[in-house]
This record gives C-alpha cells, sequence and structure tokens, in this order.
C-alpha cells in the first residue's frame, strides 16, 4: 500500500515538465500520483491524460500501461466501479502484450472490480483479459487435477513449482490451497478462505477441471 501525501507540490507541473532535461510524461505522471495520494481527483485525472499523452507520442507502451492502470486506481479510489474497470483491462492487455510482470497485480486489480461490481456484464476487453490470465494457467491446472489423480510425475513437477509460489507473497496463499486439493480437500469454501479474486478464478477454474 502506497503512504498517502498529504502536502501539496509548491512548483507548478507545467513548469516542471519542461524544464531542463526533464521527461515531461514522468513529470506528469509523478504528479499525477502526488495528486492522487493527496485526494486530489480532478488534478490527478488531468495529470494522467497529459502524462498520457506524451507516451502514446513516443509509443511508451510500458509507461502508457503504467498510467491507465494508476487512473483504474483513481476511478476505484472513487467507487467508479465501470470506469475502473475500463482502466484495468486496458492496462492489463498491454501488460500482457508486452510480457510485463506487472500484468498479475493489474489482474488483481481487474478481479477485485469485477467482484464489486457483482456479476454486472463484463465487458469483452475484460472478458478477453481475464480469459488469457486464465489460458497462463492452463499449464498448472492440467497438472494439479493430474497430481489430484495420482500422477506422480505430475506431483514432482509440482513440487518445486508451488514451494516457489509459497516463498511469494503475491501467490503463497494461493500455492496452499493447490496444496490442501492436491492432498484431497474438496470443499471450495475451505480452500478459498484466504484467497483474493484472483486466487479464486484460479482456483474455481482448477476446482471446474476435476468435473
Amino acid at each position: 500500500m502506497r503512504t498517502e501525501v498529504t502536502t501539496q507540490p509548491s512548483v507548478p507541473e507545467d513548469d516542471l515538465a519542461g524544464a531542463g532535461e526533464a521527461d515531461p510524461a514522468n513529470t506528469h505522471f509523478a504528479f499525477g500520483e502526488l495528486y492522487r495520494q493527496s485526494r486530489q481527483y480532478n488534478q490527478a485525472a488531468e495529470s494522467y491524460e497529459k502524462a498520457l499523452a506524451e507516451q502514446r507520442a513516443i509509443n511508451d507502451r510500458l509507461g502508457q500501461a503504467n498510467t491507465i492502470d494508476s487512473m483504474g486506481e483513481l476511478a476505484e479510489t472513487q467507487e467508479q466501479w465501470e470506469t475502473a474497470r475500463e482502466h484495468y483491462a486496458t492496462a492489463l492487455q498491454i501488460y500482457q502484450a508486452i510480457g510485463s510482470p506487472y500484468a498479475n497485480a493489474t489482474a488483481r486489480n481487474l478481479a477485485r472490480v469485477e467482484t464489486r461490481l457483482g456479476g454486472a456484464a463484463i465487458p469483452d476487453e475484460a472478458q478477453q483479459a481475464l480469459e488469457h490470465l486464465l489460458t497462463q494457467w492452463q499449464p498448472v491446472i492440467q497438472a494439479v487435477v493430474a497430481a489430484t489423480r495420482g500422477d506422480h510425475a505430475a506431483v514432482q513437477q509440482l513440487t518445486p513449482f508451488l514451494q516457489q509460489m509459497s516463498n511469494s507473497p503475491d501467490w503463497s496463499n494461493l500455492a496452499m490451497a493447490l496444496q490442501h486439493l492436491i492432498a484431497g480437500e474438496r470443499d471450495a469454501a475451505v480452500l478459498a478462505r484466504t484467497l483474493d479474486e484472483t486466487d479464486r478464478l484460479i482456483l474455481a477454474a482448477t476446482l471446474a477441471s476435476l468435473g
């Protein structure tokens, strides 16, 4: 969680963006972050739009994804769920296209907003992003299913992978749930007790594959 900034920038943003060798896109983005964290939401939105325009002009795809993801956080903070979902889905698509590791965090953000929307119709780009996430996990899901059915080779393949997952704060709870699943637990409520929205999507897909 980011620490909130309670002080307002004292130098006009456009002055800094055009000064010396400063990167205007990064400057606008930094001000957007400052404004968002200090709850100056209109100014944050303006700064993000300026940053995004600069990033598009130089085809900085990672910068675009970072800015759009922050725009999603801004919308989510204001409980603008539809807008947040649109931004997260767009950012996720870019992250996945360029192979960025930030895709996992944004997928979690998107899943969290989907939960907030309570089953509202999912737009095509968000659906595609979630489907892509599950496609990436298919080899693991298939290996878990095989392991639950007594495939010793699958167990040997999964053991170091799940151990690596266990060492990651982002994936440790899912790793534990999958280990319990392999050990015989089938109660979805028990398995999902400590999972976040993205983990639950992966667990649900695994349980569905078990039939």
